[in-house]
């Protein structure tokens, strides 16, 4: 069991080294503040690509816009306390 643990507790301090660095190094890099940006950004995005696929994307893709769609039909409870009686 010691064994196992050493050699265990040995790859994973190996593994930690890789990611040592600066997380702020890279300040140009902005998260997409709205869904369509983001969807944008993930539909025109090579490395995604890479790792999901050209077919998962365009699918994925497809449904969220549908759903960000739909969502946006809805007529939440304070649009109508505050600005559906408004009018």
């Amino acid at each position: 069991v010691c064994c196992a643990a050493s050699s265990a507790w040995s790859k994973a301090s190996t593994r930690a080294h890789r990611w040592v660095g600066r997380g702020y190094e890279r300040r140009n890099l902005r998260l997409p503040l709205t869904i369509e940006d983001a969807l944008e950004r993930m539909e025109n995005s090579k490395t995604i690509e890479k790792y999901l696929g050209k077919k998962f994307i365009i699918g994925y893709v497809a449904v969220k816009r549908a759903e960000h769609e739909n969502f946006k039909r809805v007529i939440s409870s304070w649009e109508r306390e505050f600005l559906l009686f408004a009018v």
